[in-house]
């Protein structure tokens, strides 16, 4: 009679993930940057840096996404990207396949800069004799009809990364990962981050930066330890 044997994958067991710490920007690199930039790239620099938005996510905004008081806070709605489209044209699509979009809070400084974005966007469709002002918020194009192809935003990101001799510094590490990392090291709860870099679950962004919580936890212990000791013990 014949033995069943179990098929040799059955036994074998999958080899342990290993997260990489992701590399975020300096405070200083990400000032020289927006320094060396000109006026349009440094606008989508800061507006990365203080949302966090993904490349493609930023390529897709329009202007009809932006609520941008005159005197305070205001909001993005982040509901499309762009991608690499076959005939290699912008393809504009949902930012994700359920459809979902989410609202990011604007600071009244990154709220102040997108104004003055549009202004000279306006100016420049004007001298273009451009009807009107497009509908994306950056565009490679006077009168922004045409949204940015995301490889011609990372070429925009190394050429100031060469003038300046930063070296093996990507757009993602240096906007959303410093998003995240300031946001996490002053003590915003995950939840929260996770929902401004769209992040379908904390418990993802729990695994990405595990170990800046672990950083914290140094000071969870002090702040314990302060509470419950007695100063004469």
């Amino acid at each position: 009679m014949a033995t069943h044997r179990p098929e040799p994958g059955l036994r074998a067991s999958a080899p342990p993930i290993r997260h990489v710490e992701p590399r975020s920007a300096t405070l200083d690199q990400l000032r020289c940057l927006d320094e060396a930039a000109d006026d349009d790239f440094a606008t989508m620099l800061i507006l990365a840096a203080t949302t966090g938005m993904r490349r493609g996510e930023l390529c897709g905004l329009e202007w009809s996404a932006l609520q941008l008081s005159s005197d305070g806070p205001g909001t993005a709605l982040v509901c499309q990207v762009v991608v690499h489209g076959h005939d290699g044209r912008p393809l504009v699509r949902p930012s994700t396949k359920t459809g979902r979009s989410r609202r990011i809070s604007l600071d009244g400084a990154t709220v102040t800069t997108l104004r003055d974005h549009r202004e000279r966007c306006e100016t420049v469709a004007r001298a273009c004799s451009a009807r009107s002002l497009g509908r994306f918020v950056f565009s490679p194009l006077p009168g922004n009809a045409e949204p940015y192809q995301p490889h011609s935003v990372t070429r925009r990101f190394t050429r100031p990364c060469n003038r300046l001799g930063i070296e093996g510094l990507t757009l993602h590490q240096a906007t959303r990962h410093f998003a995240a990392t300031q946001l996490i090291a002053d003590g915003i709860d995950v939840r929260t981050v996770a929902g401004r870099l769209g992040h379908s679950r904390a418990s993802f962004t729990l695994d990405v930066y595990s170990h800046l919580l672990t950083e914290r936890d140094d000071g969870a212990a002090s702040l314990l330890g302060g509470l419950v000791n007695r100063p004469d013990r």
